[in-house]
């Protein structure tokens, strides 16, 4: 699947939350965790603290940030489930 693919499904699933009945995503929402656990340490440096920016400060913008470093490493799962909870609050 294409870079551009895996965009426009992300923005597909975007445009599903914010029409839709906005019950699957939650202020408490656990924060997803990536599948893989083989990134170089700096990238899993990465989703640590924005994992932690999320829980000081559960912010739509913070929420973005750590869906957008999931997606840039093709952890798609959780970049849509935090793009989600992002569209939601």
């Amino acid at each position: 699947m294409s870079h551009l693919s895996r965009l426009l499904i992300v923005g597909f699933c975007l445009c599903l939350t914010s029409c839709g009945d906005s019950g699957s995503a939650r202020s408490d929402m656990e924060i997803p965790k990536p599948l893989k656990s083989d990134f170089e340490p700096e990238i899993t440096k990465a989703f640590n603290m924005a994992a932690q920016s999320v829980e000081q400060s559960p912010t739509p913008r913070n929420w973005a940030r750590l869906a957008a470093i999931y997606h840039a490493h093709q952890e798609l799962n959780a970049a849509i489930a935090a793009y989600q909870q992002a569209v939601y609050l």
